[in-house]
């Protein structure tokens, strides 16, 4: 599957973008805003990449032809039709709406081709620039769960958001 809309293209992920993922997940001030720790190793990287490709829709983001990120749906749940979301953008492009476009253009697919009715994601509480993006794009808060994670030397909250295919056909 492969996903274009003016300078944004959504693409398999595969086993040459190793590096370039693991610049990101290992980046110490943005791997603060990930629930695991880094440092992230290629070999794990590549087992993990060995068992998503069976559950997750996994695509890397390239703007203007070069890679900007990677985006995500994991614990997909056809029976209960809902799915986990995740972004993330190199932060070298970050700032430019290449989220909020390649959201947009990956749950246009989501919602019309597959057999998804909730896509829902967690986030720390603290993460304002993420929290207005879901918010721009339809999502709404589910909950809190405090103190739900420790990291940097305190517990931190999280949030849970999600958005409906009704609601998503609302906003476009």
């Amino acid at each position: 599957m492969i996903l274009e809309e003016g300078d944004v293209l959504l693409r398999p992920l595969s086993i040459k973008d190793t590096d370039f993922l693991l610049g990101i997940r290992n980046d110490l001030e943005f791997a603060d805003e990930f629930f695991s720790d880094p440092p992230t190793y290629d070999f794990a990287h590549n087992s993990w990449l060995q068992s998503a490709a069976k559950n997750n829709i996994e695509l890397i983001i390239e703007f203007k032809s070069e890679r900007a990120g990677q985006i995500r749906l994991t614990d997909i749940d056809y029976r209960h039709q809902k799915a986990q979301f995740g972004i993330m953008i190199a932060r070298s492009f970050q700032g430019k709406g290449i989220a909020f476009d390649s959201s947009r253009i990956f749950f246009e697919y989501v919602f019309r081709n597959l057999p998804i009715n909730k896509i829902y994601l967690e986030l720390f509480a603290n993460n304002s620039p993420a929290m207005r993006l879901y918010e721009k794009l339809g999502f709404v808060e589910e909950g809190r769960f405090r103190q739900e994670y420790y990291k940097r030397g305190e517990f931190m909250d999280t949030i849970r958001m999600s958005i409906l295919r009704e609601e998503w056909g609302r906003t476009r």
